[in-house]
Order: C-alpha cells, then structure tokens, then sequence
C-alpha cells in the first residue's frame, strides 16, 4: 500500500510539472528586471468591460501631447491597463527665442504595479504586455508608432514601454502628428486605484493614470492545469486501487 501511495505521488508531480511547463498562448511574460518585446494583438480584439478611462493634455518645454489611459475588465475577471501616447507638438513649437529644440516622446513608465500586503514585503503584479494599431475604443485612437521593448524595474513596480531605443525593430520616436501604438500590460489584479505615468524625452512628464489594486490572484491558465493534474491523478488512483482490490 505505501508503494502505492508513492507511486501516486510521483506520478501526481510529473503531471503537474509537465502541464505547467505548457507555455501560455504567446504571451510576452514581463518579469520583474526583465525586458521583452510586446506580443502584437490583431485588429478588432476584444478589450473587456471599460471601467474607467481619462485623456489629459499636457505641455513640456520642448512639445506638447495628450496621454490616453483606460482601465478593462477582461473575460477572466482580471484588469488591463491600457495607454497611448499622442504628440500635438504644432510647427514652431518651441519659440526660436527659447533657444530649445523640439523633443519627442521615447519611454513611458507606469507604476505601481506591485501590491502591498499589510505585512510582509511588496507582491510583483503578473504582467504580460501587448500592444495594438488600432483603437480599443474610450478615447484611443488608431497608433502610428510601435513599441520596441518593454521593460520591468527590479522590485517589479514600474513597468516601462519604450519607443526607438533598440535600433530598429519595428518603432521610432513619437514625432509630431504622431501617436504611439495601444500598449496595454495585462495583471492578474481584480482591481485598480490611482497610478502615476511618466513620460520621458531626457525630462519627465508625469500624470495620474490607473494601476492595479487589491491582492493578485492565481492566473486562470494555472488553476485550470492543476485542476488537470489532480483528475488524472484522481483516474489513476482508481484504477491502481481496483488493480490491488
């Protein structure tokens, strides 16, 4: 009989480990000091239930724009951040007798996406990136300008999008007339709050967007693999067990 319970159990574990090795349909994974190139989403995708969104205008010394940001509630019950960046800089902008050059739009960070317990260090949000060309609809419009990387602070809770920084990979600067791709980063949160983004030319603008909320919850992909796991292991008990009987 112990045989046979461990049998099980190391049968229990080599299933779980294989159906968990099975990688998530094409996600770009952002790890916490990571880096990666967000996953393309084809036009017309669904984005979810809005839940809230804003468009703030703003202007720097060396352009102007606007920032789009939104917040979704998708099929699994998670939220979504979404965010584009729009350059309105008008011919002549700034005035010659300024001596400064016009700049464009290369990095946008957002945060906080880590949850804070009320004890016990700080929890990284999971976070897969995506971006898209044409509007998810709320105030985004269709984008001209992809994201060539995206990368993760350490502590995981800034998650950055970068414009033409890696040399031609599908990006550029956001110049004038100009309005970058939808990115989005996808958590496993069920709620948001206030967040800060950041958008960066060599200065820093920086605007109170949306970031996830609340304690994050497993990943639908990994209950539905475990729950796998534990019928079949569930079979082969009773199968072993009638064997024995």
């Amino acid at each position: 009989m112990k045989s046979s319970f461990r049998y099980l159990a190391c049968t229990a574990g080599v299933i779980a480990f294989s159906l968990l090795s099975v990688p998530t349909a094409r996600a770009a994974v952002l790890l916490p000091g990571g880096t990666t190139i967000p996953t393309p989403l084809l036009p017309g995708a669904p984005a979810g239930t809005l839940l809230a969104s804003s468009t703030q205008p703003f202007v720097t010394a060396t352009y102007t724009g606007t920032l789009n940001a939104a917040v979704y509630r998708d099929a699994s019950g998670r939220v979504d951040f979404y965010y584009q960046v729009v350059n309105t800089t008008p011919s002549g902008f700034p005035a010659p007798s300024t001596g400064l050059e016009a700049t464009n739009p290369a990095r946008l960070t957002n945060i906080p996406f880590s949850y804070i317990p009320p004890s016990g260090p700080n929890v990284p949000y999971h976070v897969d990136v995506y971006q898209r060309a044409d509007s998810p609809g709320a105030s985004f419009t269709s984008g001209t300008v992809a994201s060539t990387t995206a990368d993760r602070s350490t502590n995981g809770a800034v998650v950055a999008f970068n414009f033409g920084l890696d040399g031609g990979t599908g990006g550029g600067l956001i110049a004038p007339g100009l309005s970058s791709f939808v990115v989005i980063a996808r958590t496993n949160a069920v709620d948001f709050r206030t967040g800060i983004s950041n958008i960066i030319d060599g200065s820093v603008t920086s605007l109170s967007t949306f970031a996830p909320a609340g304690a994050p919850v497993p990943e639908p992909a990994s209950l539905l693999l475990f729950g796998t796991a534990l019928t079949a292991v569930s079979g082969l008990a009773r199968r072993r067990l009638k064997r024995n009987a």
